[in-house]
């Protein structure tokens, strides 16, 4: 199977995986005061990677932020940097779990703690296909509004 043909799969497990979690997590735990407010929540805390310890050890692969726009010159016309792919599993897991949190009552929504470990779980898969996409499905995935957006960016 070649990497494109991989990306939707992945995109669509991300989804799954952040859907899912609660049911996987045993008993739901207390939503975090910041968790209403779903993506925004998410890349908040993205952009703070110091703030709290990963889930696990060592870094937590999805707390990166992204380079400036325009501050590479190179970066926005080759493929995604390592950096901007982090941001990007970042997102995919927020657009999943906004999505899925609509459905639940509040207490059951996935804690902060929870979606790092999501992030961490699909890290070493998902980098490496991120860092293989084309500049414009990269756009695409980082413009999408919604899941159903995130996974029409994929061939």
């Amino acid at each position: 199977m070649s990497p494109t043909s991989l990306r939707r799969p992945l995109l669509a497990c991300a989804c799954a995986l952040a859907c899912t979690l609660p049911a996987c997590a045993g008993s739901p735990q207390p939503a975090p005061a910041s968790a209403g407010a779903g993506a925004a929540a998410d890349a908040e805390a993205a952009g703070d990677a110091d703030a709290s310890a990963p889930a696990t050890p060592g870094d937590d692969p999805g707390t990166a932020a992204p380079p400036a726009a325009g501050s590479d010159g190179d970066a926005a016309q080759g493929p995604p940097s390592e950096d901007e792919c982090r941001a990007l599993l970042v997102h995919v897991v927020a657009l999943a779990n906004a999505a899925h949190v609509a459905e639940l009552p509040p207490e059951q929504a996935p804690s902060e703690e929870q979606l790092a470990d999501i992030r961490g779980r699909m890290a070493p898969q998902f980098l490496p296909l991120c860092r293989g996409l084309e500049r414009a499905e990269f756009a695409c995935q980082m413009s999408a509004a919604d899941r159903d957006a995130l996974l029409a960016c994929a061939p």
